[in-house]
């Protein structure tokens, strides 16, 4: 559960470099927060320097609801590696 007025995303760094494998390029990250009923999304680009985002008061209108979110890691190439879970709003 998470307090709507204050809610941050934070994850860390994908490591540029994995051992045992190819180099790897992170350029930038998405993320995504969905709330179901009713449908609303808040998405948001940011560059591969930034490990959170704050997800503004005004998107969250329903107490006690369930949202989902997504971080996708967007390499060079155009790969991505997303990363998920969900929570629910307090009052």
């Amino acid at each position: 559960m998470v307090d709507p007025n204050d809610f941050v995303i934070q994850w860390e760094p994908v490591r540029e470099t994995i051992t045992g494998s190819e180099d790897i390029e992170i350029v930038g990250y998405q993320v995504i927060v969905e709330q179901e009923e009713p449908l609303r999304v808040f998405s948001i680009d940011l560059p591969a320097s930034v490990t959170s985002v704050m997800v503004p008061p005004e998107f969250f209108h329903k107490q006690y609801t369930l949202h989902k979110f997504e971080v996708l890691a967007i390499e060079a190439s155009k790969n991505q590696t997303i990363t998920s879970g969900e929570f629910i709003t307090l009052p």
